[in-house]
């Protein structure tokens, strides 16, 4: 398990609302499989998720609190009731499809995604 925390300068507001996601890891946070095993390119894990959650949180018209990433290939994570602050149907739907992806390729891992958002900054 791999995990970031993309930091903000609103960190030091309340948070107002989240988000959550579950994504496919694309094979570029990978490194050449080390007997066996495919090391995590930290550094590409840390560039994509920071970009991304900026991204998602605009998508959103949102302002961005923070956001934390794990990266894992464990069916009982994407489980995880913390990765679920809502219930909704896009959810729901998406922590489903992670969890087939993971039956389908015992070795893929997915990015799952908490973002937070904040007040947007007055001035």
């Amino acid at each position: 398990m791999t995990t970031h925390t993309v930091a903000t300068p609103h960190q030091a507001q309340r948070v107002t609302g989240c988000d959550s996601t579950m994504i496919r890891a694309w094979d570029l946070l990978f490194g050449e499989p080390v007997d066996g095993e495919r090391p995590v390119l930290f550094d590409a894990f840390v560039a994509l998720t920071t970009r991304y959650s900026y991204f998602f949180a605009a998508q959103m018209q949102e302002t961005l609190h923070h956001a934390d990433w794990e990266l894992t290939n464990s069916r009982d994570r994407v489980m995880a009731e913390q990765f679920m602050p809502h219930s909704c149907a896009s959810s729901l739907a998406g922590r489903d499809q992670a969890l087939a992806y993971l039956h389908e390729k015992p070795d893929g891992y997915v990015m799952i995604r908490l973002l937070y958002w904040t007040d947007p900054p007055i001035g």
